[in-house]
């Protein structure tokens, strides 16, 4: 049998630390995964995807929304329900990374994607054609639809520089290489997103004369 949500609200309100009914924790729970009652979860079908989950945005602004309307509001209560939500799903599901908005999840994605270029043969056959090594990479995103459309797939491009450190008294090919990759993640619900796929990954290095 597969991770439930039932088992993550459960866990959820032994973490919560405070009494709280079990269909509050529901709804509250829910609300993290973006809907705003649990009986719109249980017909959207999420449910059955929770296994192949990898990345979870959680909805603070719903969380803050819900809690006010079951009237469990106290001071900063959003966050550290947030954080008793993080908590169990990372128990039902450690391969899980939660994020507490989507800016979080694009840092992580960038580092993931710098990680893939820098594995890359189109990366590696760039930087062998230099007298330099090392590399700082300097990566920008931009989401070709936004995270809240409902889209099969949450694709980001990628770009920017890596900056590499000239070899001295060696004959200069250049030391800044450019570089591009598409991250394509497919959504499984509102706040959900199966596993990173890294496409389309282009080096090149940039055509400057060396510095005097």
């Amino acid at each position: 049998m597969g991770t439930t949500f039932s088992s993550i609200a459960f866990t959820f309100r032994a973490k919560l630390g405070k009494h709280l009914p079990l269909g509050h924790a529901q709804q509250v729970l829910a609300a993290a995964l973006g809907y705003k009652t649990y009986a719109s979860f249980n017909a959207s079908k999420e449910e059955a995807a929770l296994d192949s989950v990898q990345h979870v945005v959680l909805d603070l602004a719903l969380i803050d929304k819900r809690l006010g309307e079951l009237g469990q509001l106290p001071p900063s209560a959003p966050y550290s329900f947030a954080q008793a939500i993080r908590a169990a799903i990372i128990e039902h599901l450690p391969t899980v990374r939660v994020h507490n908005d989507v800016d979080n999840l694009k840092d992580e994605i960038r580092s993931l994607v710098e990680r893939e270029i820098e594995d890359s043969g189109a990366y590696t056959s760039e930087v062998a054609m230099t007298n330099a090594y090392g590399g700082d990479f300097d990566l920008e995103s931009e989401e070709t639809s936004s995270f809240e459309d409902h889209e099969p797939e949450w694709v980001l491009d990628v770009s920017g520089h890596v900056y590499l450190e000239q070899e001295p008294e060696q004959v200069y090919h250049g030391d800044t290489i450019d570089v591009s990759a598409t991250a394509v993640l497919p959504k499984l619900g509102r706040c959900m997103l199966g596993e990173l796929k890294v496409i389309d990954i282009g080096a090149v290095i940039q055509p400057e004369p060396y510095p005097d």
